[in-house]
């Protein structure tokens, strides 16, 4: 009977041999993987150098940036605190500088006072003599009348009619003495301060402006006689004012002005019992 099986005669099934790996090619591979792994390495230790170095670099950076910010505040401080001294110096030398330009016309105003003064004394000194001139002669009118009523009543009109002239002519060298019975007292003070500059007399300076010439001040009158306030006041002009019980005013008046205070002079009347001396 024939069976299902069927047999192969001649057929051998077996399994290939793999190729053989040489010991040169794991040397190789593993020289291959240690230089990898020492430039590795090398590439690591150069980063890790570049990061030091770009700190280093912050870190200066960040010193200078400090020092240069503290170099310049300084230097504003030292602007904010100079500027005011150097603004000062400039006041002061423009101040300065309009006093001496002035001084010449100073002197000149002084001289020319001083000029009318004599010739204001001279013109007393004839008006007096006038005056005595004219006594004289009424002296001598009134001594002749001896005559008739008529020529008695004539003669008596006539030296009225000069005591008339007398007395007119005494008003005008009364007025002249008026104003050449002055005495002047120069004075000098601070800038913010109260000083007694004549009796009875206090002057404080609020404010001196050299750059303007222009000053202001108070005047005190005595102790209860009130206050002479000063605004705007520059050099040369009077400031009239009237001490108590004097009809006479005097005068104020400022020669220099400087960012430290101010000078001038009083022109103050003379008392009677002086004068008279």
């Amino acid at each position: 009977m024939p069976t299902g099986h069927t047999s192969n005669h001649g057929t051998r099934t077996s399994n290939a041999d793999p190729t053989p790996v040489r010991e040169e090619d794991f040397r190789s591979t593993a020289d291959l993987i240690a230089e990898t792994r020492a430039d590795l390495r090398r590439t690591m230790v150069e980063i890790d150098h570049h990061l030091d170095e770009n700190e280093w670099h912050k870190r200066r950076t960040n010193l200078l940036f400090v020092i240069v910010s503290a170099l310049v505040i300084l230097f504003a401080v030292a602007v904010w605190f100079a500027y005011p001294v150097w603004r000062a110096s400039q006041d002061l030398n423009q101040g300065s500088g309009l006093s001496q330009s002035r001084l010449p016309e100073l002197e000149s105003k002084q001289r020319e006072s001083t000029e009318r003064l004599t010739q204001l004394q001279e013109q007393v000194a004839g008006l007096q003599r006038e005056i005595a001139a004219l006594r004289e002669e009424a002296s001598a009118a009134t001594s002749k009348i001896k005559g008739p009523d008529e020529t008695k009543q004539s003669s008596s009109r006539e030296p009225s009619g000069l005591n008339e002239r007398a007395a007119t002519n005494q008003t005008v060298p009364n007025t002249l003495a008026n104003r050449v019975d002055r005495k002047r007292i120069d004075f000098e003070v601070s800038n913010r301060q109260a000083k007694k500059i004549a009796p009875y007399l206090d002057l404080t300076l609020s404010r001196a402006d050299p750059r303007n010439q222009e000053v202001d001040a108070t005047l005190k009158l005595g102790e209860d006689a009130g206050y002479v306030t000063i605004r705007g006041q520059g050099i040369g002009k009077p400031v009239l004012f009237r001490m108590p019980n004097e009809s006479r005013p005097s005068e104020l008046v400022f020669t220099q002005i400087s960012t430290t205070g101010a000078s001038g002079y009083l022109m103050m009347p003379v008392p009677p019992t002086t004068a008279s001396k």
